[in-house]
């Protein structure tokens, strides 16, 4: 066995998973979801200009993963934490739901929240489809209703009824393309061209009004073992690519610590989004930074991971999990900047390694090998 990708230089920000008091708290957060696309069928590719002109110019998250297959589940889960028990694309008979969802946590804490579909016929309509437009692309319908944890009806809005004072969105809103514009059916051209047109006047405007535009993919196309681009874009966002391994619940998760909401579901389990925000307009002080290089022996079982800069203090835990949270082996080492990290002959497949201390916490993929 050996190990044929492993994790490339990165920089990793102390208390990135504790100090909350990092994350900026926008005034308007604005989350696209685009659908069965792979990371390497956007990022780089021709097709998709303003795409990757958004991904050079904002943050773009190079290890950023899908949870399941199909399309459904990731919605629900990244609206909720959970699938709730969904595994396809039909709708619920459980539905309407009265769990837990960071929609009603919002309204329940003083924010607002709002769902625009492309091609919703009319305000609060439930029917599975109509026309282009596809119910199981819009989470929150699956809340819709007045009980406990349920969303108004008047908060489902076709995607006409899109502000064009932006001042005037909700604090926390979705945005759903149809079928055609979200590359489902249509073209990643299309899909660019759709984003352009009707995303851009947004994205400039967030840069200097305290907002933050996020696109992501649902899943991607079965063929890149579920890896997604993932676009941070708007104010105090820094320019660059970060190689945290991440899923739609950390993005759940970084929107729940910026409102300080109760981190629901799954996304209790996992870390949000801390280090990609400037100094700007963030509370708190800004946290220092180590390098981590890991490198691979080849032919043996084992990483070499080295910290440089300012090393970690105290001892590092290093655990290596399979894709479903299992632990496959684990080591503490200190004292020194560098270890030989030796794990057991692992059957082929993607694997994460988890690095953590006093005051961090790292998650990065390895994909093992013949």
């Amino acid at each position: 066995m050996k190990i044929i990708v492993a994790i490339l230089s990165i920089y990793v920000s102390f208390f990135a998973s504790v100090y909350a008091g990092s994350l900026p708290k926008y005034d308007h957060v604005v989350i696209v979801m685009m659908e069965n696309h792979s990371y390497s069928q956007i990022i780089g590719y021709s097709g998709a200009p303003y795409l990757n002109n958004l991904a050079d110019s904002g943050m773009l998250f190079t290890a950023s993963y899908a949870l399941t297959h199909p399309s459904q589940p990731n919605y629900v889960d990244i609206f909720s934490g959970t699938d709730q028990g969904i595994t396809d694309d039909n709708v619920s008979p459980n539905a309407p739901f009265t769990t837990a969802n960071f929609g009603a946590e919002l309204i329940a804490n003083g924010y607002t929240f709002a769902g625009y579909a492309e091609g919703l016929p009319s305000v609060g309509y439930t029917g599975a489809t109509y026309g282009s437009y596809a119910r199981k692309h819009c989470p929150w319908i699956n809340w819709q209703g007045n009980g406990a944890n349920q969303i108004s009806s008047s908060l489902s809005l076709p995607y006409s009824s899109f502000p064009t004072d932006f001042a005037k969105l909700p604090t926390v809103s979705f945005v759903i393309p149809n079928l055609d514009d979200d590359m489902h059916d249509g073209t990643v051209p299309e899909g660019d061209t759709w984003s352009k047109n009707n995303l851009n006047a947004y994205a400039n405007w967030a840069k200097n009004h305290n907002s933050l535009l996020i696109i992501t993919w649902d899943e991607d196309n079965d063929s890149d073992g579920n890896h997604i681009a993932t676009i941070f874009y708007g104010a105090n966002v820094i320019k660059g690519q970060n190689g945290v391994l991440m899923n739609h619940y950390n993005i759940l998760r970084t929107i729940e610590d910026m409102y300080g909401l109760n981190a629901i579901a799954n996304s209790s389990n996992v870390a949000s989004i801390n280090d990609v925000w400037t100094t700007t307009g963030i509370k708190g002080t800004s946290p220092e930074k180590t390098a981590l290089d890991v490198s691979v022996i080849p032919f043996e079982n084992t990483l070499n991971i080295q910290f440089t800069g300012n090393m970690p203090a105290g001892n590092v835990n290093l655990t290596l999990l399979d894709m479903n949270g299992k632990e496959i082996t684990q080591t503490t080492f200190s004292g020194t900047g560098q270890y030989l990290f030796h794990i057991p002959a692992c059957p082929a497949g993607c694997y994460i390694l988890v690095a953590s201390g006093s005051d961090f916490t790292l998650k990065r993929k390895v994909v093992i090998g013949e």
